[in-house]
């Protein structure tokens, strides 16, 4: 019976550390290299692809500068989920402009896309135009898409202008007020006279019609200001307007009073 130990395993340690440089807020979700060793290459959350030039790695004696970082590029609006790398394979006495690897890349998005090492877009899987592997006139892009060397295609966490949201939102809301401030009205103007006078309110409008008259709160009755009457006589308006039963009551208790003083 055979048994094995720890050290019976190949040890394994660290070679080299090489630093992502992807953007600081994307984690790296895959890699991956060729058949070759010659490109690696490292996929993002926002979208990012990184191709990396190893090919004078060595494996004996790693140092940093061994590695160095060719393209970057964004493949995705969002997360990728899988990259490969893939040679195109080329029957014999078959000559073609493309033969260098080619970068297939998978993402949240649901799209399938073949790039150039370089960043140019071959097609995309299922769309409607046709696109050949072996043809750089038919691609989708036909202009690479790195930044590494093109410092406008994109802006870094690091040089945003701004050190907060708040600020740059202020500025932005200063730029809007400014631009309102300089456009032409175009709501239609009016010509206003001088007032010369102030003129008198029109009646029945802007004020309450005060009455003619007051209410007794003993008697009910109105009592016209200035002996005014209104439309009606007061008479006539006492005749309309019935006697409420306690009112009634009250009366005849009062003229019973006055009666058995005299």
């Amino acid at each position: 019976m055979m048994g094995h130990s720890a050290s019976s395993l190949p040890p394994y340690r660290l070679a080299l550390l090489v630093p992502a440089k992807h953007w600081d807020e994307y984690s790296l979700v895959d890699q991956q290299t060729d058949p070759s060793n010659s490109y690696l290459l490292t996929a993002d959350e926002g979208g990012f692809i990184k191709v990396w030039d190893i090919s004078e790695y060595d494996w004996q004696n790693p140092q940093l500068e061994q590695v160095r970082d060719l393209y970057m590029f964004r493949a995705h609006e969002v997360s990728i989920t899988s990259v490969d790398i893939i040679v195109p394979s080329l029957e014999e006495g078959e000559e073609a402009e493309q033969t260098e690897p080619l970068i297939l890349t998978a993402s949240v998005d649901k799209c399938v896309i073949l790039w150039t090492l370089d960043g140019r877009k071959v097609g995309q899987f299922g769309q409607a135009g046709v696109w050949d592997l072996y043809d750089p006139s038919g691609w989708t892009t036909r202009e690479s898409a790195d930044m590494l060397h093109d410092d406008s295609a994109y802006l870094a966490p690091e040089d945003d202008p701004y050190d907060s949201e708040e600020e740059e939102m202020r500025d932005i809301l200063g730029e809007l007020d400014e631009r309102l401030r300089k456009k032409p009205s175009s709501a239609v103007k009016f010509k206003v006279a001088n007032l010369v006078e102030v003129p008198q309110e029109l009646p029945g409008k802007g004020r309450k019609k005060e009455k003619e008259y007051e209410v007794d709160l003993l008697t009910g009755e109105r009592v016209y200001k200035n002996g005014a009457q209104g439309r009606k006589s007061q008479a006539a308006e006492e005749k309309r307007r019935p006697m409420t039963a306690f009112m009634k009551a009250f009366v005849k208790k009062l003229e019973a009073v006055s009666d058995a003083l005299l």
